[in-house]
């Protein structure tokens, strides 16, 4: 067996991290293979219009290795056709994969020309591989982190410049190229900043659960849309908070209600006309009935607006009517400012 390391760069539009974060290396264990994250040792330096993969991958971005691949043999290489001061704004991050290949080898131990072949499954195969981990993390930061300009769920970060890939026992870089095709002043709260210790828990969350809980998930869609998309989309972004809410009501009401409440409850969530229940009903009359709590008796303006929200998703829905870009705004904060009084409900509820 040969030990590799296969090496990709992905571009993250901005991830915004503490300076201590830059130059730091943050390991993950993928289908029995160790991923590393790698952050460059400095800000790329880019403006918003300067995309070019010269500019995005100069060769002093990343730390070198120690010690140093030898460079591949001078010959025709194998190519692969695939598809502040108080903080620092990240455009490309480094992930590097190490696995075995049972690939046939030379005289010194290290896959010969007659392997290289293998590399055309391989590689791509690793680069998937480090994409879709490196995307898992970044939902992460983009929910949890709040960090919503990252993209919208489950979008894959692009590939940038080529792949590489070392033989390890050797330490000798192989002729094998696989082109990464790349894609291509916001305020932001100290929060939505990554520090080493943040960074670390989104790490451990992204290794304990392949993506955020699917309401927060659709939350960071809808703020990206109203905020950070080019062109922006309000009325998008005002459908799905809207959805966001009614997912996240009933997540938190299964997951907080008593055991001999549970079947009760799931009759009013399965069959909500039956019992004239509509969607700001859940906050008020359900959230009341399993927790003694309503956020219309809490919060009435909060309220107030999340029923806007769900009247103007309805107009939008069902008569195409959109709502002013003030109106759509508002709601899909409204939106936000929900979540957190569930969260704190859930808290409370555990204490």
């Amino acid at each position: 067996m040969v030990a590799l390391r296969a090496r990709f760069h992905f571009r993250v539009r901005g991830l915004l991290v503490e300076p201590e974060l830059l130059g730091t290396r943050h390991t993950l264990t993928r289908e029995g293979r160790t991923l590393t994250v790698i952050f460059p040792v400095r800000d790329a330096d880019l403006d918003s219009e300067a995309l070019a993969e010269t500019e995005l991958l100069k060769p002093d971005l990343f730390a070198p290795d120690d010690p140093r691949p030898a460079p591949p043999r001078a010959r025709a290489e194998m190519s692969i056709e695939s598809a502040s001061d108080m903080l620092a704004e990240v455009d490309v991050v480094r992930v590097d994969v190490e696995t075995k290949s049972a690939a046939s080898t030379s005289g010194t131990g290290s896959p010969g020309d007659e392997a290289l072949p293998d590399m055309s499954e391989l590689l791509p195969e690793l680069h998937e591989l480090a994409r879709d981990a490196l995307s898992e993390l970044l939902e992460w930061v983009r929910v949890r982190g709040r960090q919503h300009w990252l993209g919208v769920g489950v979008e894959a970060p692009p590939g940038l410049g080529y792949a590489e890939i070392v033989d390890l026992d050797a330490n000798k870089m192989l002729p094998v190229r696989l082109r990464l095709r790349p894609y291509l002043v916001r305020r932001v709260a100290e929060d939505q900043v990554l520090s080493a210790e943040r960074f670390e828990a989104l790490l451990r969350s992204a290794s304990e659960s392949p993506r955020p809980p699917l309401a927060d998930m659709l939350l960071a869609d809808a703020a990206y849309y109203a905020l950070h998309a080019k062109p922006t989309d309000l009325p998008r972004g005002l459908l799905i908070a809207a959805v966001a809410c009614e997912v996240k009501i009933k997540h938190t009401l299964r997951e907080i209600v008593r055991p001999e409440s549970s079947a009760m409850l799931e009759l009013l969530l399965d069959n909500p006309r039956d019992y004239s229940l509509a969607a700001n009903a859940l906050f008020d009359k359900a959230a009341k009935a399993v927790t003694g709590r309503s956020l219309r008796e809490e919060d009435r303006p909060l309220f107030n607006r999340m029923s806007k929200l769900f009247s103007r998703r309805n107009k939008v829905a069902h008569h195409g009517e959109l709502p002013s870009d003030e109106e759509a705004l508002d709601s899909i904060f409204a939106a936000g400012e929900v979540f957190h009084w569930l969260r704190k409900l859930v808290e409370d509820t555990a204490q």
